[in-house]
């Protein structure tokens, strides 16, 4: 599940009508998206926060996340990117960076990141096509991934129902 953090409902329009998207909004911040999280936490895959919200920083948007939720990924949204802003967004913590409007790239990026699992020792994560996936043993809630190898430091195996396959550092 996708949570995004902007505060144009324009763009939470947008951004509600992208084939595949359908994000979760958080519409006023930082605030009611720490209260998504605290419920929703396992179900989180990725976070959209916009650099320019009102009345509050993205940055420090970013921050708060990572302090709730250090290994959830991030990608920073605005409408203007310039280096240093690519920059300070990446010091903060935002793992990648997009320029609004919604464009082919950010398929890309999202699917990407989205994909990465990011639970140590567990590998829990939603594969694009939904499942709810796990690197080894655990909850119940997610569907083993069988045959999984070892490479280095990382684990590989494909998503029984689609066949994407997919990696974790542990």
């Amino acid at each position: 599940m996708i949570l995004l953090i902007d505060d144009d409902p324009e763009f939470q329009h947008s951004a509600r009508q992208v084939p595949g998207f359908q994000p979760m909004v958080a519409a006023n911040g930082i605030t009611q998206a720490t209260r998504l999280m605290s419920n929703l936490r396992s179900e989180m895959t990725l976070a959209l926060v916009d650099l320019d919200l009102a009345g509050e920083s993205g940055f420090q948007a970013i921050q708060n996340l990572k302090s709730a939720e250090p290994l959830l990924p991030i990608i920073a949204i605005s409408g203007v990117c310039s280096s240093d802003v690519l920059a300070s967004a990446r010091c903060v913590g935002a793992d990648d960076v997009l320029a609004k409007p919604i464009t082919s790239e950010w398929s890309d990026a999202i699917a990407r990141l989205q994909c990465v699992a990011h639970k140590p020792g567990t590998g829990h994560f939603r594969c694009r096509c939904g499942s709810r996936l796990i690197f080894g043993t655990g909850s119940t809630a997610f569907q083993q991934i069988a045959g999984a190898e070892r490479v280095g430091n990382t684990k590989r195996g494909r998503c029984p129902n689609c066949g994407i396959l997919h990696s974790v550092q542990y």
